[in-house]
């Protein structure tokens, strides 16, 4: 499989988020313990991996996502519990700073931990953050309000991310050992509740051709497939790994395949890659080459494969 490879020294590389040939990675200083974070624009070449820009910010950054209307838009949340817009093409500063997460017990609790874009064109183009202080918010990034706060975690709320199929629908999870969904045009409470409690729950990610499909991956170091109109048990349940699962990403091009699993067979596993040597903090496909994915780790690199396994 081609490799390239993007090194950063002294940073976490917590999360990355791809577009064309472009790659947003966010990092902070110290394990994103205390310390500044950037955000690095990386450009995907023939010759590697290019650096195009990079933007500073006083606290670690943890999350990342482009914009769905504006190739140059990118949205990134931080530890001191705020989420920064920027311009890509603009200055070092964001052109917008939302800032509504609230701080409860220490100064560690309203850290933004995730953050997801309207998944559609079509619909209002909203922002849906989780934080540290259990709590889901909905933005306008044109107005810079937010505009609904979601309370049911009863622990730190790792991940909110919206369906791409679903209108105004979308799912998030917590260290409460749940998923939830929620439809930001009813009221806040939540439509329905995996009760998984078998772990922390850090990361969830809808099927792009199977509405109904969500996967889940959890510091129990099991990866589970739900489908959310039968929550009792899950559909799908892959192990393989030894420690916790930070990030579980479906393809864009196949409904069965997920990186690296093939959910449709009898031995799902695809292929085992090892080319870190530090924990895996970020992953994603590249929605406009089949079968390319870029993951990101501790180990300070920012990586770049085809997987022969997932090879259309």
């Amino acid at each position: 499989r081609k490799l390239a490879t993007f090194r950063r020294p002294y940073h976490l590389l917590a999360c990355l988020e791809s577009v064309l040939s472009t790659i947003a990675c966010v990092t902070g200083e110290n394990f994103g313990i205390a310390g500044r974070g950037t955000l690095y624009i990386i450009d995907v070449q023939p010759q590697g991996l290019l650096l195009n820009r990079r933007f500073e910010w006083k606290s670690s950054l943890f999350d990342c996502c482009w914009s769905e209307v504006n190739e140059n838009i990118v949205i990134t949340c931080s530890g001191d519990g705020s989420i920064q817009i920027w311009d890509c093409n603009g200055d070092n500063t964001p052109i917008a700073i939302l800032r509504d997460h609230t701080q409860e017990v220490s100064v560690d609790s309203n850290q933004v931990y995730c953050i997801d874009w309207t998944k559609r064109r079509n619909a209002p183009q909203h922002i849906i953050s989780a934080s540290w202080d259990k709590q889901l918010k909905l933005w306008d990034p044109q107005k810079g309000a937010c505009l609904a706060t979601y309370v049911g975690h009863e622990n730190v709320a790792y991940c909110a991310t919206w369906s791409p199929l679903y209108l105004a629908v979308f799912a998030s999870t917590g260290g409460d050992g749940t998923i939830r969904f929620w439809d930001c045009r009813t009221s806040s409470r939540c439509l329905s509740i995996i009760n998984d409690r078998k772990g922390e729950i850090l990361y969830c990610d809808w099927n792009k051709y199977n509405k109904d499909l969500i996967v889940a991956c959890s510091t129990d170091s099991i990866v589970r497939c739900w489908d959310i109109r039968n929550t009792k048990n899950p559909s799908i349940i892959l192990s393989g790994h030894q420690y916790a699962v930070k990030k579980v990403k479906f393809s864009p091009h196949k409904e069965n395949i997920m990186a690296l699993w093939d959910v449709f067979l009898p031995n799902p596993m695809l292929e085992v890659i090892e080319h870190h040597s530090e924990f895996v903090t970020g992953l994603n496909f590249n929605l406009h080459i089949p079968g390319q994915l870029a993951d990101c780790s501790w180990d300070e690199c920012v990586k770049v494969y085809a997987p022969v396994s997932i090879k259309t």
